[in-house]
């Protein structure tokens, strides 16, 4: 029988490979859905076999992540059929910390779909022109990471951008 269950991990998940690992357990048990940290720790929304999400839930407490602490887990059972094709890792916002020269310190944020990591691979200033080539790697394209470059001519701080998917 297949079902939907939310899963919301407390503790030290945040930085310690936590969502990797999740995504990894999920993939090996054939089960879809999202994993995202949140303001409180890891949200996982999953959907598959029952008896699959039932051992899922059990590896993620017997055998979490070795630099993780998990304080708590809370279940939501009985959820409306979300549909997923696929499980994903969804970054809700990566940043990245630039010094230029005539800056005290830009901070670039990147909110994207679901690319595992964005490298700021280069940055150029010269006057009020920035220049930045960003690499994302993608866990469902393997080892092909995207390549993207901006260029600002009248750099201020606050420009926004969007990265393609």
């Amino acid at each position: 029988m297949d079902a939907r269950v939310q899963i919301l991990v407390r503790g030290i998940v945040q930085g310690v490979g936590f969502r990797p690992f999740i995504f990894s357990q999920a993939k090996r048990r054939a089960l879809k859905g999202r994993v995202l940290n949140n303001t409180t720790g890891v949200l996982i929304d999953v959907e598959g076999e029952t008896g699959a999400i039932g051992q899922f839930i059990d590896e993620i407490t017997s055998s979490p992540p070795p630099l993780s602490v998990i304080e708590s887990v809370e279940r939501l059972d009985n959820l409306t059929p979300a549909n997923y094709d696929d499980f994903r890792i969804v970054l809700t916002a990566l940043k990245a910390h630039v010094r230029i020269p005539g800056w005290k310190r830009v901070t670039l944020v990147f909110r994207v779909q679901h690319a595992i990591a964005v490298v700021v691979t280069r940055v150029e200033h010269q006057l009020n022109r920035l220049a930045l080539q960003l690499t994302a790697a993608d866990p469902d394209q393997g080892s092909n990471p995207c390549r993207q470059a901006f260029e600002f001519e009248n750099f201020t701080g606050s420009e926004r951008v969007k990265v393609a998917e």
